[in-house]
């Protein structure tokens, strides 16, 4: 009978253990999980990044800030520059990259890049309720206007 008992008593203990061992692991891998989505990127979300004051603001920005590069300009070299960024989960703008420049425009290239790099922090994006970095691909366009 203590026999029966003391069994009885270890396998409860071994249930519990096992029990609160489980736990720990999905608590670990909750928290991992959560790490992991901190890195996602999004290309769209529930409630998009805005520059501060929204597009006008950021239009204004652009026109205020870009400067022709007199090289690009004596040579009437023009076009659109792509420049991708990511809005991180704190507003701020990080791995700007042109993905697609202007061929023999290397400096309009370099000058989509800085004035996007100069951006003030945005609003943040939400996805899920939660905090989101957001990736956007911006067009920067230069234009030779002949008067």
């Amino acid at each position: 009978m203590k026999n029966r008992i003391i069994t009885i008593i270890l396998l409860n203990v071994i249930c519990v253990c096992t029990n609160l061992y489980s736990q720990k692991l999905e608590a670990k891998n909750d928290s991992a999980q959560t790490i992991q989505d901190t890195s996602i990127v999004y290309e769209e979300v529930d409630q998009m990044p805005q520059f501060p004051g929204g597009l006008e603001a950021m239009a204004n920005f652009m026109k205020k800030n870009v400067i022709y590069p007199i090289a690009e300009k004596k040579s009437g070299i023009a076009g659109t520059v792509y420049v991708k960024f990511i809005i991180n989960r704190s507003g701020q703008l990080k791995n700007a990259i042109v993905i697609r420049g202007v061929e023999d425009g290397s400096g309009l290239n370099d000058e989509a890049l800085r004035v996007i790099k100069s951006m003030p922090n945005w609003t943040i994006g939400y996805h899920n309720s939660k905090p989101a970095n957001v990736e956007f691909i911006y067009p920067v366009k230069f234009e030779l206007i002949n008067k």
